[in-house]
């Protein structure tokens, strides 16, 4: 996330946009990452998604094995990448950006509620 803030030399306003966009989104992430969605539309995407997850769940462990434990980090890195630029036509890096600070503000909220 740092590097990419770095490109794209993010600070001040941008970061005020940034913190504005997660406060935008705060609750569907909650709840898209909560154990118990209640978003009727939330709920019917994870559904596909744990459905998919069925199939292919066995891969990451399988990979892990193969890999040291850096190259493993490295290839999980890489495949996320990849992912984000198949989702977005436009803008990759960008919407990369904005969903890494959006999980690290998520996630920094999230352990600061559960000291």
């Amino acid at each position: 996330q740092l590097g990419y803030k770095n490109e794209y030399n993010i600070k001040g306003t941008w970061n005020d946009q940034f913190s504005n966009k997660y406060r935008e989104l705060r609750k569907n992430l909650e709840d898209i990452l909560s154990q118990e969605p209640k978003n009727v539309n939330i709920i019917k995407y994870l559904d596909l998604i744990k459905e998919k997850e069925l199939i292919i769940s066995s891969i990451p462990l399988e990979i892990s094995n193969l890999l040291p434990e850096e190259k493993f980090q490295s290839f999980l890195k890489s495949h996320i990448h990849m992912m984000i630029n198949r989702l977005f036509r436009t803008q990759q890096r960008i919407y990369e950006l904005v969903i890494y600070d959006c999980l690290s503000r998520y996630y920094s909220s999230f352990l600061a509620r559960n000291k």
